[in-house]
């Protein structure tokens, strides 16, 4: 973008100066002219006039690269405008899934807990469950030997 910037300027410089510097020897010319009393005639007309012709060849050439180069700037600004909205579009997806994706960790996050808390439950529940079982066997081991029905 610089270098843009860069060129278009020196594009837009170079002819600007050089018209300014035939318009200043315009002037110079006009300063030190004779008028001929007689037809009223310049007599340095012809560089007068072809030095008025330069500065305005010059000037129409700075302000077509002026024109120019304004031109291409509008087109970049236009480009980096629709850059900048799309990156803030993909800033706003981002920040939505991210929140999305916390929301979902903390609800699973949340889950595992209660799973980790069944989980201990159901084992506090086996241990129970098996320790009446080895009651119950040993109660009808015992009954066994008492009634004389062991096996």
């Amino acid at each position: 973008m610089r270098v843009v910037l860069k060129n278009t300027a020196e594009a837009v410089i170079v002819p600007l100066k050089d018209g300014i510097s035939c318009l200043n020897r315009v002037y110079k010319a006009l300063l030190k002219t004779d008028v001929d009393p007689v037809t009223g005639e310049v007599s340095n007309y012809d560089y007068i006039r072809e030095q008025i012709v330069q500065a305005h060849q010059h000037l129409v050439q700075s302000e077509q690269m002026a024109s120019s180069g304004l031109k291409s700037l509008d087109e970049n600004l236009e480009r980096l405008i629709q850059d900048e909205g799309k990156l803030e579009q993909e800033m706003n997806n981002t920040k939505q899934t991210l929140d999305t994706l916390r929301t979902e960790q903390a609800s699973n996050e949340q889950l595992l807990k209660v799973c980790q808390e069944v989980l201990e439950q159901s084992r506090r529940n086996l241990i129970s469950t098996r320790r009446t079982l080895q009651d119950q066997e040993k109660r009808k081991k015992d009954a066994e030997i008492v009634t004389g029905r062991n096996k």
